[in-house]
């Protein structure tokens, strides 16, 4: 078989199957010799490699350590974060997390929309929403959006360190350039309706300024 053109490889189910043209004519027939040949092609098949390859730094489902490191480099955000001044080193899991953000982020349509869909990759359940903030305006009769380009993050409860590391870092990779954003974190026990995940009547109470946390850029 002639291994430079593809022809000859195409035409082939299973290229180990093929007779080799290293075995002799006079040596075909030598059941030693052919399986010999054989068990040496067998033992350095590099199927059960290539799988491994695969599992440990192809698929960012299943890769771990120096392989998320390598996904990491091709889709273009470090292992280690800067977060309040500090370096630090992501474990797998929220590593995970973060690489899948940003992958989508490379090739996202940046719309409000995909963000929050995308806000489910990067965090666990409905923490976070975002939504345009629009502040009106009026102008010779006329209403108009005073606060345009600006995103509002709301979580529903207080983040946990990880959580905060991977908003900083990550949330707001798929604004769009010129876009602005802020983040309000409401804290203490609020009220809220069925499924909101936040308090039931007479345990809670409606959300004033002394219970939000917000920041932004």
């Amino acid at each position: 078989m002639n291994f430079h053109t593809d022809t000859d490889v195409r035409e082939c189910d299973d290229v180990r199957e093929e007779l080799q043209p290293y075995l002799l004519t006079q040596y075909a027939d030598s059941v030693t010799i052919t399986q010999l040949l054989a068990d040496f092609r067998d033992n350095i098949d590099a199927q059960n490699d290539t799988d491994l390859i695969e599992k440990q730094f192809m698929d960012i489902d299943t890769a771990q350590g120096v392989g998320l490191d390598i996904l990491g480099r091709i889709i273009g955000i470090p292992r280690i974060v800067q977060y309040a001044s500090q370096a630090i080193t992501l474990n797998d899991e929220t590593y995970r997390r973060l690489l899948k953000y940003k992958a989508y982020a490379n090739i996202s349509d940046a719309s409000l929309a995909t963000l929050n869909k995308m806000l489910y990759t990067l965090f666990d359940g409905d923490l976070f929403t975002a939504e345009n903030i629009i502040v009106k305006a009026q102008n010779g009769g006329e209403y108009y959006n005073s606060f345009p380009m600006h995103v509002r993050f709301t979580a529903k409860r207080e983040l946990t360190d990880e959580e905060k590391i991977l908003f900083n870092v990550g949330a707001i990779l798929n604004l769009s350039a010129g876009v602005g954003w802020s983040l309000i974190v409401i804290q203490d026990n609020i009220f809220g309706f069925k499924n909101s995940e936040l308090q039931p009547f007479n345990c809670g109470t409606f959300t004033s300024n002394s219970n939000v946390v917000e920041g932004g850029a």
